[in-house]
């Protein structure tokens, strides 16, 4: 790899800082999304979050998952799964920076690791089964084979005061909501830290939707994210609904009920507790915590986009039983993210959100950081939704100066980034990604000369990302695509080319020196035959076709055509891009090192 070892940016030397805060709050350069290539459901609803989140193509990969959508091992998880997660997320150089792990949908959504702990089984409120997000959330655990994962205390990123004190939350007011943070210990005091002997190291993580069974559909997971995206930061006004009725499935919770609606309310929130199932004629819903084994939300209810709703039952989260109300109810009504377990759980509120949930949510945490600061023993706990939803972020707005979207550059162009934070929020620092990958931490007022002279021709895109100094850490970022010139090209002066990422080439100025024909295009048939023809410079040997960072064609030479099926990229917005290769069977150069074209967007219906 030619990339960075020479210099991609070392005029920054000591323009770079080490920070004692890693990148918090949640972004799409902090997901690894799964996709399984084998499923035309997941294909598709990860097209769409790909195109609607902006996540980088490092940031996706896919498994070809072919055995059962339901229930494995946990050994096969382990193997077939987590295994090459870890390996692709090192191998691509993201450990610095992946957060979250998401799954598209059409995997296995529980993991039974009873085998794997026969000699020395828990006891029978804790059994061995956990769920897909659990057990990844969990992975250290699951990689080394500990029975540990299913006991009740084992997430230190709850905070102490709420894992102490689950009866009552006396202590709510005092809870402190923490953004989640990469490649970060938790210490038993529910702080982040650098000394793995003192903490734990997780991975948020979430299932985009559960398509199988008494799931839900891929329009309706599509629709649900969507009104996810658009929730964020929109400071949603409404009211916390914190249900209560005789079933010990709510009395469970009932004892911090009263602490979070108070402080809640104390925050400017408005929260109540009413009798009942499920409330009814509320339309301003901004969240719902309840206790039943059934129930319909009907008409007289309005959930506003970003709202998380869940209900305390044992098979919530377990698609293939017929008995109970599946989490999916709340998602095709039109919340953000929902939760059940995936087994019988016993009414142990640890393997359940706390109350103050919503409280982390409303302090504008994510929805996966919300979540999991909420569950003291997460590993049954299926939890389905927008893990990035954000309703009450306060991001900074961030904008680049020195180079203009569709530019083209050589050498060095000095990067200028103008950081706006919103009232009550500060922000010192912002991180410089080229191609997904986190390059530098950089002081916010500091101009960094850009070095572009090792990077390949062609099209690369530059993603600044400012967080907030505060516990949370809110991101606002801006993302410029750019063209560095190959040797025999100029560069063009700021404002000369209007690209835009979804087009092979620009509108004016040079034209780039890997082009993408694509027929038909834009609007594609599903199950249609793709013609890719690709013109590049003349010693070129050969071009890899990816879909994000996996190879779906190969054209030899410098100008050829080649055929894929649309059944290989699926359903829904797909972008492909040509990248120099020597052979078909050659590795891949990193997205930076690599001389290659715009991305060149279709829609696949």
């Amino acid at each position: 790899m030619r990339l960075l070892n020479a210099c991609l940016f070392l005029a920054l030397l000591m323009a770079v800082v080490c920070s004692s805060r890693s990148q918090a709050a949640g972004g799409p350069e902090s997901i690894m999304l799964v996709v399984n290539s084998h499923s035309d459901s997941s294909m598709a609803i990860a097209n769409h979050y790909i195109r609607l989140r902006k996540i980088p193509p490092r940031n996706v990969m896919y498994l070809d998952w072919q055995g059962d959508t339901t229930k494995i091992s946990g050994t096969e998880f382990r193997e077939q799964i987590l295994v090459p997660i870890l390996k692709e997320i090192d191998q691509r150089k993201l450990s610095r920076q992946v957060e979250y792990v998401v799954y598209s949908s059409d995997f296995p959504y529980r993991i039974d690791f009873r085998e794997e702990f026969k000699d020395n089984k828990p006891p029978a409120p804790f059994n061995s089964q956990a769920s897909l997000t659990g057990a990844t959330y969990l992975w250290v655990y699951v990689q080394q084979n500990q029975p540990g994962m299913v006991m009740p205390s084992v997430n230190w990123y709850v905070p102490p005061e709420a894992r102490k004190n689950q009866a009552k939350c006396t202590t709510c007011g005092k809870v402190v909501t923490r953004g989640f943070e990469a490649r970060t210990y938790w210490s038993k005091e529910g702080e982040p830290t650098t000394d793995r002997e003192k903490g734990q190291m997780y991975f948020i993580s979430t299932m985009l939707g559960v398509t199988v069974d008494r799931g839900n559909t891929v329009e309706e997971v599509c629709n649900y994210l969507s009104r996810a995206k658009a929730a964020d930061a929109t400071q949603p006004k409404g009211t916390f609904y914190f249900m209560k009725n005789s079933d010990i499935r709510s009395s469970t919770r009932h004892g911090c009920f009263a602490e979070t609606v108070a402080q809640l309310k104390a925050e400017g929130a408005q929260a109540v507790i009413e009798d009942g199932k499920v409330p009814t004629n509320a339309k301003d819903v901004l969240g719902i915590m309840a206790g039943t084994a059934g129930f319909k939300v009907d008409s007289s209810v309005s959930i506003a986009p970003g709202a998380i709703c869940e209900h305390f039952t044992s098979f919530g989260g377990q698609f293939d039983a017929i008995s109970q109300t599946k989490l999916s109810a709340w998602l095709q009504a039109g919340a953000a993210g929902s939760s059940g377990t995936v087994r019988e759980p016993y009414a142990v509120q640890a393997k359940f959100p706390l109350p103050n949930m919503h409280l982390h949510y409303y302090r504008g945490a994510s929805l996966g950081e919300a979540y999991y600061q909420s569950i003291p023993g997460p590993y049954q706990l299926l939890i389905v939704g927008d893990p990035l939803c954000q309703p009450w972020a306060k991001p900074p707005e961030v904008e680049v100066a020195g180079i203009e979207p569709g530019q083209t550059v050589r050498g060095q162009f000095p990067l200028q980034v103008k950081v706006t934070p919103q009232p009550g929020t500060q922000v010192e620092q912002y991180q410089l990604f080229i191609d997904g990958l986190l390059l530098a931490q950089v002081p916010k007022a500091v101009t960094v000369p850009v070095d572009v002279t090792k990077m390949g021709h062609g099209w690369h895109e530059l993603r600044v990302v400012a967080s907030t100094s505060d516990e949370i850490g809110f991101r606002g970022r801006d993302v410029v695509p750019f063209y560095v010139a190959a040797s025999e090209e100029s560069p063009e002066e700021p404002g000369e080319s209007g690209a835009d990422s979804a087009e092979s080439s620009p509108e004016q100025g040079n034209s780039p020196p890997i082009q993408l024909q694509v027929s038909p295009s834009p609007l594609v048939p599903a199950d249609s035959i793709l013609k890719v023809r690709v013109i590049g410079p003349a010693d070129s040997p050969g071009f890899a076709i990816l879909q994000n960072y996996r190879q779906v064609g190969y054209v030899e030479g410098s100008n050829g055509e080649v055929e894929i099926d649309t059944k290989l990229l699926g359903r829904g917005p797909v972008s492909l891009v040509a990248q120099e290769s020597a052979s078909p069977e050659a590795p891949l150069e990193t997205p930076e090192a690599a001389p290659r074209s715009a991305p060149y967007w279709l829609l696949i219906r």
